[in-house]
This record gives structure tokens, C-alpha cells and sequence, in this order.
């Protein structure tokens, strides 16, 4: 069946709070066994969402869903037992659609959900410290003590979720979050969101399985795409994300185009190909632990097809707290950066079976606006494609290239640092 939202007293004109008219009509179409609940033209104000099984939350063409500014207006924090809230990041885990367990359950049409990011940032500043990330400036929350929403749409351990052709514009932290989801599929969304405020992940894909995200444009202050295995707060799923595919996507981002890791499991069986970043601090980014925080294992994984410009790192292997990465696969990308192309492991062997084909590095002008100190100049990294630790490496048509006016920062080319069984075939170097 389907249900139009002002058949139970919802106002379009972006003051009356609609919240109730909006949830009502959810509820109808639950009770009738499921249906499309539609949005139509208009500017529609709203606190939280619930979806239900078997619903479609429609937007129309000209449609707008606008967060509202007031938090008293989102879900409780105990809403339900894997919520959370970050007091470091300074967001707590109030939402604006909520799916929470649910079966069959989607968003579609080319209508825009605004969540209204930028009441709760304070203005952009710039990063006291160098990391390569951020250059633009950097927000964080404006009340510290009051935080902001936390993640605008949230899918909970749900299955045959769909997500289609939507804009998702100005969230309060990250804005698509899927978390113990299977059966997921997303494609066409326009991610649109303040490219200084911080945790704005476009897709954060954590502990998930059977997931496609396609055809997206993601320009955002964070992570592009993230796949992540963070269970420690679910009810039901393992600690693993696998089986993922992303591509035919656009990326912009002051952080990370796509990130692997976080959490505690493993990642695997992940492919991503036909990607285009037209900024990021690092490309791709192969992490066991953040800032020392995890223990992720990440094998068989495919890049393929990849264009980028603006980039620090092409990619960046980190591997640290026994954890280890294993048959990852990098080809046909071709990038423009200013930082290594960087493998390190912390111990011997625990990065192996590597390999690098088709891949084309150019060197170009610092885009940071400070002078590095010594713990940039080392992070950067000693040569332009910097590996370290890594067993059973092999590369095959890669191409190095730094312009006259840039030898001086780049004396090295490659190097290898107590990697074994090292491969390189038809490399410029």
C-alpha cells in the first residue's frame, strides 16, 4: 500500500514539527503489512524516524526531511541496547531515522534529507597540528557540554536493506551508518556535507555482510567510505565484515577516500573498483588498529580502476598489535599526491602477499598551508613508495615520478626496508 504523510497532518512549510504525523503514517502502513510511506513536495521539520518492517520511506522529487535544531526532539539514548555516544568526538547517539532490527526496509526517491549539521558546529578553524588531513580547516561541536546528533541515518542489525537516490546534505556526524546489516543494497545517493566539519563519514559499512554501494558522489568533511568491525555493542552479529562491493563512485574528502579497519575481527572478501577521489589525506587506508585502538585483520581485498588527484598518501598499510594483512590486491591507479605510498609493518611477515600493478604515482606541491615539523617530515614518509616489513611483495608496472622542481623533498624513489621475497617487474623507478 502506499501512505501519504499529510493524510496524517503533516505541514511542508519547514516550522511545524512533523515528527508524529511522519511516525503515524509508518505505523499505518506497518499495520497493513507494510507499503511505500511517502514524502512529497515540501520542507518537512523532524525529529526522529522509526522505520518498521517491510517500509519504504519514499521521497518525492522536491521533497525535504530537515532535522530538527532542538535534541530534545531525537530518540532517548537508551532507545535501544547498541546506541552509543562518543564524548571524545562530542556526539551522542541521537538519530534522525532510526531502523533498529528490522526486515525489508528502505529509502528511495530523489528527494534530500538535511540534517542540519551545521546548527551544532562551531565555525571552522584551522588544525593546530599537521596530519596531513583537514587542510582546509577543521569544526567540531559548538557546545561541547550539549555535543550534537549523532549519526543521521542509522540501520541496527537489519536485512535486505535498500538505499537509493537520495541526497543526504549538511549531517551532524556520520551520515549513512549501517551496523550488523546483511543484504544491504546502496546506490545513487549525493553526499553532500561541510568539507571542515569533523567525523562527516559519507557510508560507514561496520560489521556487515552482503553489502553493494554503487553510483554514489560523497563530498564530505570525513571518511568517504568506511568498512569497519566494531561488534563489541551488538546483540546478535559476529565480530566480521565480509562480502562487500563498492564502486562506480566519486569521492571528496579531507580525511580518508576509503577506510578499512577499526574495531576488533576481521575484515575480508571486500572489492572495490572504478573509483574517482578528487581529495583525500589518504586514498586508501589499510589500518589492524586507529591510533592504536583494535585488533583488525584485513585479507583478500581488490582496488581496481582508481583515478585520484589531491591526495597525501595513495595508500597507506598499517599494521600493529599482532594483527596482520594478507592478500590485498592494488591496480590500475593512476594518482596525483604529495606523501608516500606507504606499507610499514610493526613486526616482519604480518604485511604479505601484496601485490601492486598498474600503478602510476606523480609527485605534486605540498597542498598544507604550515611548514612540516619533524613528525610530519617522518610520517610523510622516505620515499615515495615506502615499505617496510612486508613479505611475499610484488609490483608490476609501477611507475614513479617526481618533477624537477620536487627532487629535492623526494632524493628516494622506493624504498624497501627488511621486506623479503620482493617481486618487481617493468617498473620506473
Amino acid at each position: 500500500m502506499e501512505v501519504n504523510i499529510l493524510k496524517f497532518g503533516a505541514v511542508g512549510d519547514g516550522v511545524t514539527m512533523n515528527t508524529a504525523a511522519i511516525q503515524s503514517a509508518i505505523a499505518e502502513a506497518a499495520a497493513q503489512g507494510g507499503g511505500r510511506v511517502v514524502v512529497p513536495a515540501g520542507r518537512f521539520l523532524t525529529g526522529s524516524i522509526f522505520l518498521e518492517d517491510h517500509i519504504a520511506l519514499h521521497l518525492e522529487a522536491v521533497a525535504v526531511l530537515v532535522a530538527s535544531e532542538n535534541q530534545d526532539d531525537y530518540n532517548d539514548l537508551d532507545a535501544y541496547p547498541q546506541n552509543s555516544t562518543s564524548v571524545r568526538e562530542q556526539w551522542q547517539g541521537k538519530h534522525l531515522i532510526l531502523a533498529i532490527e528490522k526486515k525489508n526496509v528502505a529509502i528511495t526517491g530523489y528527494g534530500t534529507i538535511c540534517g542540519n549539521g551545521s546548527v551544532f558546529f562551531e565555525p571552522r578553524r584551522r588544525c593546530k597540528t599537521l596530519n596531513y588531513a583537514w587542510v582546509d580547516g577543521f569544526a567540531k561541536a559548538k557546545n561541547p557540554e550539549a555535543m550534537r546528533p549523532g549519526q543521521m541515518i542509522v540501520f541496527i542489525e537489519c536485512s535486505d536493506v535498500i538505499v537509493r537516490d537520495v541526497r543526504l546534505e549538511d549531517s551532524p556526524c556520520w551520515t549513512l551508518f549501517l551496523h550488523g546489516c546483511e543484504y544491504v543494497s546502496v546506490s545513487g545517493l549525493r553526499i553532500k556535507n561541510p568539507i571542515w566539519n569533523a567525523n562527516t563519514d559519507g557510508i560507514d559499512i561496520d560489521t556487515c555482510r552482503f553489502v553493494t554501494v554503487s553510483d554514489c558522489i560523497i563530498d564530505t568533511g570525513d571518511d568517504g567510505i568506511t568498512v569497519r568491525c566494531s561488534s563489541a555493542r551488538l546483540l546478535h552479529a559476529k565480530p566480521v565484515c565480509e562480502q562487500i562491493a563498492i564502486n562506480n563512485c566519486v569521492i571528496g574528502t579531507s580525511a580518508v577516500g576509503v577506510r578499512l579497519g577499526v574495531g576488533v575481527g576481521d575484515i575480508r572478501h571486500v572489492a572495490i573498483s572504478n573509483i574517482t577521489i578528487s581529495r583525500a589525506s589518504v586514498g586508501f587506508d589499510f589500518m589492524c588498529a586507529y591510533k592504536n585502538r583494535g585488533q583488525i585483520n584485513i585479507y583478500d581485498v581488490v582496488v581496481n580502476n582508481v583515478t585520484g588527484e589531491n591526495v597525501a598518501f595513495p595508500f597507506r598499510f598499517t599494521q600493529e598489535n599482532e594483527r596482520f594483512l594478507r592478500g590485498i590486491n592494488i591496480a590500475n591507479y593512476r594518482v596525483k599526491a604529495y606523501c608516500a605510498a606507504l606499507m610499514h609493518a610493526d613486526q616482519p611477515g604480518n604485511i604479505s602477499d601484496v601485490t601492486i600493478k598498474q600503478v602510476d604515482i606523480t609527485q605534486i606541491p605540498q597542498r598544507y598551508y604550515q611548514t612540516l615539523n619533524e613528525t610530519a617530515e617522518e610520517e610523510r614518509g622516505k620515499a615515495v613508495f615506502d615499505a617496510t616489513g612486508v613479505t611475499n611483495l610484488t609490483l608490476e608496472n609501477v611507475s614513479l615520478h617526481v618533477p624537477e622542481e620536487l627532487k629535492n623533498e623526494w632524493p628516494n624513489l622506493a624504498r624497501f626496508d627488511d621486506c623479503t621475497d620482493l617481486v618487481k617487474r617493468n617498473c620506473n623507478f
